[in-house]
């Protein structure tokens, strides 16, 4: 996907190394642990063979989160490191396409950009209304302040720790589909789900808007957070796949000789 958004074929060349190497290692495991279901059909296309368990990525869940009416309105956060490929590409095309169709609708919006090691071309980004933090040492001074958290991911596998951590803390998501990839998320029942700059803005502006909805996104997130994808629900996990994991290798491993 990097590689069609970026039309660049040594992208894909490397993506193609990289899925060879991997596919090798998961070959050779006795068990592999994907983060999602998505994750693991694609491996089982190619290694239909291979014993493959969900351990999703996992978040606390704050006991008291900040309401909305504590939160900064009309404030947009985006977290994300920049020595991932696609953070860079999100924050770049939402600044290119997306906010400035936020700002036609409201005028006073501000975005905020957190993340450690940005490129040149997003600290170049900064103006009166987008801030660039670079390395910060505790992000929940920006997710207790901020009143939505964007992630316009145009590429990128797995769970997003920017999603799962935002609707932890209570703070409603207007993602694409790639961001929203691997956590059964519902559009406008968990999360808001747009993958065009109209469908983003307009889902950015109606959460401004509709305070029922906004609160219900907030209640919703934070349920299926604690459900799905809570520490403590996630220990019990682990220990399950372990022991399920120890008794196929007692079955399988070839007896020792007398």
């Amino acid at each position: 996907m990097m590689a069609d958004v970026q039309k660049s074929e040594e992208v894909r060349r490397t993506a193609a190394e990289t899925k060879e190497q991997e596919l090798r290692a998961y070959s050779k495991a006795d068990s592999v642990w994907a983060i999602t279901p998505y994750d693991r059909d694609v491996i089982h296309r190619y290694l239909p063979n291979v014993h493959i368990d969900i351990v999703p990525m996992l978040h606390p869940i704050p006991g008291t989160i900040s309401g909305r009416k504590d939160r900064m309105k009309h404030k947009l956060l985006f977290i994300g490191g920049f020595n991932h490929p696609p953070n860079a590409d999100a924050v770049l095309y939402f600044c290119r396409d997306i906010l400035p169709l936020v700002k036609k609708r409201i005028p006073d919006v501000k975005f905020t950009i957190v993340g450690d090691s940005p490129p040149l071309e997003v600290q170049n980004l900064k103006s009166n209304d987008i801030e660039v933090t670079g390395f910060v040492p505790d992000i929940k001074p920006y997710l207790d302040s901020s009143y939505l958290s964007v992630v316009p991911l145009r590429f990128g596998a797995g769970m997003k720790g920017k999603v799962g951590e935002s609707l932890a803390h209570g703070l409603p998501v207007v993602t694409t589909s790639v961001g929203a990839q691997g956590m059964g998320l519902m559009h406008k029942t968990d999360i808001w789900i747009a993958d065009t700059p109209e469908e983003f803005a307009a889902g950015i502006e109606q959460l401004f808007t509709d305070n029922k909805l906004y609160d219900s996104l907030v209640k919703h997130g934070r349920q299926m957070m604690s459900d799905t994808f809570s520490a403590e629900r996630g220990v019990q996990t682990v220990l399950n796949l372990l022991r399920s994991a120890t008794t196929r290798y007692r079955a399988t491993a070839p007896l020792p000789n007398d």
